[in-house]
């Protein structure tokens, strides 16, 4: 079911804390802006303590930058890369190798600082 070990929040709890409403939640986790979260045996959502700070990571692109949602799934995706990355970086990994994953990261941070200039134009 879940893991027991973490602590989760319920949907009126992450609401509160991160300032959104419960129909904003659910709609984020409809546009692929937050994972499918964990649910219980009555269906209630779960969410993480990464959940909450995804959220509140996202109201901050809103504010201060004005993204839009779609502009804001793809720079969150982005960074979920990037930490996909640095998990899998190896110093003892081939140079091509080592090439294949920095420049996978050049073009992920291209892409970040593309969607932030337009916005500061």
């Amino acid at each position: 079911m879940f893991d027991t070990s973490e602590a989760y929040l319920q949907i009126g709890e992450v609401a509160e804390r991160t300032g959104v409403t419960q129909r904003t939640l659910r709609f984020y986790e409809e546009k692929g802006l937050l994972h499918s979260p964990t649910r219980m045996d009555g269906g209630f959502r779960l969410y993480s303590e990464d959940d909450v700070k995804r959220v509140k990571h996202i109201r901050r692109l809103q504010n201060l930058l004005g993204v839009t949602l779609a502009e804001i799934k793809e720079m969150v995706e982005a960074e979920e890369v990037l930490r996909e990355l640095t998990a899998q970086y190896r110093p003892e990994s081939d140079v091509s190798e080592k090439k294949r994953q920095l420049q996978k990261a050049i073009d992920v941070v291209t892409r970040q600082h593309g969607i932030v200039s337009q916005k500061a134009e």
